[in-house]
């Protein structure tokens, strides 16, 4: 091997392998790595955090549909791309919602990777090397460990190694089919970006200084395949980051800050960062990769004089193979030792290499004592080695499922169920990681904080002493579970505070649990959702919008209903089936949703789809009245599609429907008064034209009749209006698209408005009082505002 290129043929003095004993010995691989992969893979319970973020993100999708935007207790969740949470929601679906389902994505990429490990073995040396290497790679402990865990470590090792295989390939000399291979590698590596982000990055430098040293760089990369394999690793590994930077705002800041300079430079998600930190590696690399870097030291103990040797480092850049093993090993150790962040899995995708070098340091060194003739081809020690670690990393998973553990959800769970009560609940988790629990219980459960300095993910929790007032306004019971005592004792004042009556209990591991039992909240509340142009039915399903109001609901529950302020559906009537499924979460708990025709709403047969269905209670009309809470409010919902000039009518409007609100709004005893309309009265939004007309014909009745808010859709905006004649104007049209500047100068007119981002709001009607608040895509409040009642004129229009 003078080119320091392998050949593929056998080595160390032996036959070269049958065909017969090469299937025996590829089907013994294969036996063994599936027996480690799969072997008590769901016997232990999802521990927290790391498994429980990526698994309860993977509920979500599956439950929600939507597979593009990651999300946490309905809170977008971007720590990582979604290829880890797309593998395990696809285990959950074929395999249900357990820990089997959840990891088997996990052991098929360790089976693979140790597949893929064989190959490039044998494209480097021999196919015995490659079968050492692949036996050593599955059963070193950190490769197994990391494929019983739930995180992207282990697919980033599938895609990495993928990648030195082809990377491996097109250097072969007189290799044939290069451009393709080059091509598979710029694919790996897409996918390895879209699993771990720029972590991919590391171990594909070590490429960069393999091609630098050989004084390759300039040929390999400056070349015609290189233009179609950047689109390609583009168009794999970029394009989820472009959708979700242009449909989540701060997305792109928070991505660069996560996963480029929060794990290189800054030291603020505090994983072992400094030089002392790097110690984590050097036990990696002694403990982790036993029971194969046993056969180093006899290896080293020989060739002790060459390691300080400077003709034998000098010689290292001719031979392709050492050459190739050392960059794949030591440039990825370097980067991890000197980044900010470190922990034990992000040495995993090294671990290939080292199981490779440690086999050709065991057949250089009396390969006799390792191989023999007759089947399987293995000597008896080895093959004995062999079964031993089989049998103890098979007892170490075993072990696992039993050991009592802190992290383990399945096992709080057991400790929490004479807590969860039916019916509605929550359970907040208070700096205390219960992520994965969601797997054991249907309960909501709601991560909060009482740090001054909260973690920052994308989307910070919510304060402790919000979620107890919450728990006070809303009625609903909720068991706050935290550790250590100074937390317990901060929480148990926050609800003595707030004057909840509440059990408390401690379990294992310093846990503390409170039990609160509210007094049933105002119970003399209304409380609405507002939702204008949802648009279900077109290409861009609303995911977020019902996410958003799921979290809402979560916290401050509007069981009073949903208004869908027109533009409900577009298309045809079909959509209405998949609109119950994704507002099912809602449904199921009685919510009602209210609709008000919109101008796409009347096309074709949706209008009649519409007001004959049972999920937008029309009761078969295009307009119509709702009463709520013994009258404290009505709501006259209105089809301005027939009272607008704009829609062909003449100046009068429909005739029919004005007596119709004339008679009603006179008839109402309601303490609030409210209407919902498409087209707006009022409007600052550059454009719109309608108002001009519906003001005419409507505004005389509200101020007359003592209308005190008017809700509007249509305008892919929000915006509330000052008063007009003790009337409160508010447009929310903004639920799956915004016009993005499209609020036009009229401050005067105008009280609050969002022309940015996508959103919707909520409305609360007491005896004395109505509060609206508004959120953006992120859920934050973007407009809060209190709205006083309008008074009834003595004299009415006729």
């Amino acid at each position: 091997m003078s080119s320091g290129f392998g050949t593929g043929t056998d080595q160390g003095g032996s036959a070269p392998t049958s065909r017969r004993e090469g299937r025996i010995q590829i089907l013994l691989l294969l036996a063994v790595s599936l027996g480690i992969a799969f072997g008590f893979q769901g016997s232990r319970g999802i521990y927290a955090p790391d498994e429980g973020f990526y698994v309860s993100v993977a509920q979500e999708m599956n439950r929600s549909g939507d597979y593009l935007t990651p999300r946490s207790y309905f809170q977008p969740w971007l720590d990582k791309p979604p290829v880890n949470s797309w593998a395990i929601a696809a285990g959950m679906r074929l395999l249900g919602q357990n820990e089997w389902g959840a990891r088997a994505f996990h052991g098929l990429c360790f089976v693979v990777t140790t597949l893929l490990v064989f190959q490039l073995g044998s494209s480097m040396g021999s196919r015995r090397e490659g079968l050492l290497a692949s036996a050593i790679y599955t059963t070193m402990i950190l490769p197994v460990a990391g494929a019983n865990t739930v995180t992207p470590d282990t697919p980033l090792v599938l895609w990495t190694t993928a990648a030195f295989l082809c990377f491996w390939k097109s250097l072969e000399p007189g290799a044939r089919r290069t451009f393709l291979w080059k091509m598979l590698m710029c694919a790996a590596l897409g996918l390895g970006f879209l699993t771990k982000g720029p972590a991919v990055i590391i171990p594909a430098g070590a490429m960069f200084v393999f091609l630098l040293v050989r004084r390759r760089l300039r040929e390999y990369l400056v070349a015609p395949w290189v233009v179609p394999g950047l689109l390609l690793f583009g168009l794999t590994g970029l394009t989820w980051y472009a959708r979700i930077s242009r449909e989540l705002p701060g997305a792109l800041k928070y991505l660069l800050d996560n996963m480029v300079v929060g794990r290189t430079v800054s030291a603020r998600y505090a994983r072992n960062p400094g030089a002392a930190g790097a110690v984590v590696y050097l036990g990696v690399m002694i403990a982790g990769t036993l029971p194969g870097s046993l056969a180093w030291w006899p290896s080293l103990w020989h060739g002790r004089k060459r390691l300080l040797d400077r003709a034998a480092w000098r010689s290292l850049g001719s031979d392709a193979g050492k050459l190739f093993l050392f960059t794949w090993i030591a440039v990825p150790l370097i980067v991890l030792c000197a980044a900010s962040s470190k922990l034990p899995l992000y040495a995993l995708p090294v671990m290939p290499a080292v199981a490779l070098a440690t086999a050709r340091m065991s057949i250089w060194h009396r390969p006799g004592r390792i191989w023999r003739s007759d089947l399987p081809g293995l000597s008896r020690r080895a093959l004995i080695c062999l079964l031993c670690s089989v049998a103890f990393l098979l007892a170490l998973k075993a072990a696992a499922a039993h050991m009592p553990s802190d992290k383990d959800m399945r096992a709080l769970y057991a400790s929490l169920k004479s807590d969860l009560a039916s019916g509605r609940q929550e359970i907040a988790a208070v700096d205390d990681h219960l992520e994965g629990l969601s797997l054991y219980t249907a309960t909501f459960i709601e991560p909060v904080t009482a740090r001054e300095v909260p973690y920052p993910f994308f989307v910070l929790y919510e304060r402790a002493a919000s979620e107890v007032e919450e728990t006070r306004a809303s009625g609903v019971p909720t068991i706050f579970v935290c550790r250590g005592s100074d937390r317990a004792n901060r929480t148990r004042q926050l609800i003595q505070d707030a004057g909840i009556r509440f059990r408390e209990r401690q379990l294992k591991f310093n846990r503390y649990v409170f039990a609160c039992e509210p007094s049933g909240g105002d119970r003399g509340v209304v409380r609405l959702a507002l939702v204008g142009g949802l648009g279900f039915g077109q290409r861009r399903k609303p995911y977020s919008l019902a996410a958003e109001l799921q979290l809402a609901y979560a916290e401050m529950p509007f069981n009073d209903g949903v208004i869908l302020l027109g533009d409900n559906l577009y298309g045809d009537a079909s959509p209405t089936r998949g609109l119950v499924r994704l507002f099912a979460g809602l449904t199921e708990r009685g919510v009602p949703f209210y609709a008000v025709l919109g101008e796409q709403d009347s096309i074709g047969d949706l209008r009649d789809a519409e007001i004959k269905s049972p999920l937008f209670n029309m009761m078969g009309r295009r307009y119509y009245s709702q009463t709520f809470r013994d009258g404290l409010v009505e709501l006259f919902v209105l089809d301005s599609n027939t009272l607008s000039s704009g829609a062909g009518q003449s100046l009068q409007g429909d005739s029919v429907q004005l007596d119709w609100l004339r008679t009603q709004l006179a008839e109402s005893r309601a303490t609030w008064k409210v209407v919902a309309i498409h087209q707006p009265v009022y409007s600052t939004v550059r454009g719109d034209t309608a108002g001009s007309d519906l003001a005419h014909l409507l505004e005389p009745l509200f101020t007359s009749y003592g209308v005190t808010l008017v809700l509007q859709g249509h305008d892919r905006v929000y915006e509330r209006l000052v008063p007009r004649a003790g009337v409160v104007y508010v447009t929310c049209g903004n639920a799956t698209s915004v016009a993005r500047g499209g609020l036009g100068p009229g401050d005067a007119m105008r009280s609050a408005g969002n022309d940015r981002t996508t959103g919707f709001a909520t409305v609360e009607f007491s005896s004395d009082s109505c509060k609206i608040v508004a959120y953006d895509a992120l859920d934050n409040a973007v407009d809060e505002a209190a709205i006083p009642r309008a008074q009834t004129l003595v004299s009415a229009p006729r």
